[in-house]
């Protein structure tokens, strides 16, 4: 690639079959780009979508001088203008003195099909020898003149043939003419519409050969017949199979649309009871509605005691009607059985109190982490607590417990842990259910070490300390004499 002297391979029939009209200057530029990228001797960038080749402007105008392109400015601007038409990808990093591209799909694809280089020589001699394959096709029809509607369709062909030789001549004589006034040279030439039309002979007349040698085929109908027939029953049992196959999946649609149907009909009920609940619990519940609804249920005599037991919860939004509800039917089916009377209003009074103790240790909770909570944040924190508990199987003794340990911990002096809200409700390690009496036992334990330690340093070292007593006259001379 030093020294760029051979007759580029100029495609131009595939670009005019795709709608593509170059230049001859872009056309010899995109062909040596192209060849140059295959040569192994350009960096390359790769992204996801392309690979990106380094195309140096010097380059191109050292090794195309024909062109008659005066400067790098000047092919740059040749390159330049492939970007805009879609023929070449520019990459972002790009410098003066060149840039890296990539080929567009479209024209990867023709220059992929491009076909090698060949000597005007070797081309002469494919056409002389599609001429022989011509002439002995004409023999062989000379040679069986008994066989007249066979031998129309293959002097049809054959007349097609040579058709397409007389172009393929024509193309040779004009690729002649533009490589002699581009280069001065033409030792070299652009074939692949030639070597197309070699193939398509040389394919064509195989194929005439074979249906002269085995006319017997065309001639045994019956045979031909009866392989038709077994075709058609086979393609009448495939379209049976078919037609079951459809039928299977037919119902398998059907029985799942019924399934959705269910399925759809449950969540509207669903959802028609959660609207009920939440017109229900969209504020809270007034003092006369709950004596209304112990009155409904024959228990007015104890809607005071309930309600007072209760108020801040529902006050606070956090005991709802149906709640309510729920507890008025279980006060009244305690009160129903003497026997269990007072094992089931203790269990009643325990369910109201377990209430009031989460809504407690919420407060509690928000003092401890030094936040002024507003009702709906009491509200979230209740509903954590309750999950929390049921998740991790706690008693809210022990939840409450470990909130006064943790704050005893983090109040102990040398203790730097100090979660917020957001953590302590979440992780592996929840705050409600970690233990902090072991912490606390430990900072303590630590704590009383480190003073008890301090002290019996400075012990030790005042039993270190030695004195030694001097006469006046034994003194040091350091040491300043009386007089």
């Amino acid at each position: 690639m030093n020294n760029y002297k051979k007759l580029l391979v100029l495609n131009i029939g595939a670009f005019i079959e795709q709608g593509l009209i170059l230049k001859p200057a872009d056309h010899f530029i995109l062909q040596w780009a192209w060849d140059f990228s295959r040569s192994g001797q350009n960096k390359t960038l790769d992204d996801e979508n392309n690979t990106y080749f380094w195309f140096k402007y010097a380059k191109c105008l050292k090794d195309l001088p024909n062109l008659g392109i005066q400067s790098e400015v000047g092919v740059r601007r040749r390159f330049e203008g492939m970007v805009k038409s879609n023929w070449l990808i520019p990459h972002p990093n790009r410098k003066g003195k060149g840039s890296y591209y990539a080929f567009s799909t479209q024209i990867e694809r023709i220059l992929q099909s491009s076909p090698e280089i060949i000597s005007q020589k070797a081309l002469r001699q494919v056409l002389l020898e599609l001429i022989a394959l011509y002439e002995v096709s004409q023999k062989l029809l000379d040679e069986s003149p008994e066989k007249q509607p066979l031998h129309q369709a293959i002097q049809e062909i054959i007349r097609q043939l040579d058709t397409k030789v007389s172009s393929a001549t024509q193309m040779i004589q004009k690729y002649q003419l533009v490589a002699q006034k581009v280069w001065g040279d033409d030792t070299f030439i652009s074939s692949k519409m030639i070597q197309k039309y070699q193939v398509t002979c040389h394919k064509n007349i195989n194929n005439n050969t074979k249906v002269i040698n085995n006319t017997e085929v065309i001639d045994n109908k019956q045979t031909l017949s009866r392989e038709n027939f077994d075709l058609l029953e086979k393609l009448k049992i495939r379209n049976t199979e078919l037609m079951q196959e459809k039928e299977r999946e037919k119902e398998i649609f059907e029985k799942k649309i019924q399934d959705l149907e269910k399925e759809n009909e449950s969540l509207r009920t669903q959802i028609q009871e959660l609207e009920i609940h939440s017109e229900t619990s969209s504020s809270p519940v007034s003092r006369q509605r709950v004596f209304e609804i112990f009155k409904n249920e024959s228990c007015a005599a104890h809607a005071e005691k309930f309600y007072t037991e209760n108020r801040e919860l529902i006050e606070a939004n956090l005991m709802s009607e149906i709640i309510i509800e729920h507890k008025v039917r279980e006060i009244k089916a305690s009160l129903q059985d003497e026997t269990q009377a007072q094992p089931q209003m203790r269990s009643t009074n325990t369910d109201t109190t377990s209430e009031g103790q989460t809504y407690k240790l919420a407060k509690q909770t928000f003092e401890v982490f030094d936040i002024i909570p507003s009702k709906s944040d009491l509200k979230s924190l209740v509903q954590d607590i309750l999950r929390i508990q049921q998740e991790r199987d706690l008693s809210l003794a022990m939840m409450q417990k470990n909130l006064q340990m943790y704050e005893a911990f983090i109040q102990t002096e040398g203790v730097t842990t100090n979660y917020s809200l957001k953590n302590w409700l979440s992780g592996d390690g929840n705050g409600y259910g970690k233990n902090w009496e072991r912490s606390l036992q430990k900072a303590q334990k630590n704590l009383a070490t480190k003073n008890a330690g301090g002290q019996a340093s400075k012990t030790v070292e005042a039993t270190n300390l030695n004195y030694t007593h001097y006469s006046p006259s034994q003194r040091p001379e350091f040491y300043p004499q009386k007089k």
